[in-house]
């Protein structure tokens, strides 16, 4: 090959390796990332978890309203929407208490 050839693809050559080790040294290895793979699990559980809270569970406030809304219809002796009534504080409100879901008459037959 010609000297000119050769001299042209190692300067390119050193560049290219000098390149690469340059970007490989930047980026965190296989290794830390791995060994870093349980702390970023946790902190992603907590955060899910934390945000799943704040969605699903009501706030003090709300729930201290619904209880005072039950209070006050149990007090009022009004109904629930289907008609039933509130039970009172000891359960005994008579035949009007019975949840329909929990009796034996269905109206279809599973035989």
């Amino acid at each position: 090959m010609r000297p000119k050839v050769l001299l042209g693809v190692a300067v390119l050559g050193a560049i290219a390796v000098t390149a690469t080790l340059a970007v490989v040294a930047r980026t965190p290895s296989v290794l830390d990332r791995l060994r870093a793979v349980p702390a970023d699990f946790t902190a992603a559980y907590r955060r899910r978890e934390a945000e799943l809270r704040t969605a699903l569970l009501p706030d003090d406030d709300a729930v201290a309203a619904a209880r005072a809304d039950v209070a006050r219809r149990r007090a009022d002796g009004r109904r629930f929407a289907d008609g039933r009534r509130f039970a009172g504080v000891d359960g005994a409100t008579g035949a009007d208490a019975t949840d329909p879901d929990e009796t034996d008459d269905l109206p279809y037959s599973f035989y």
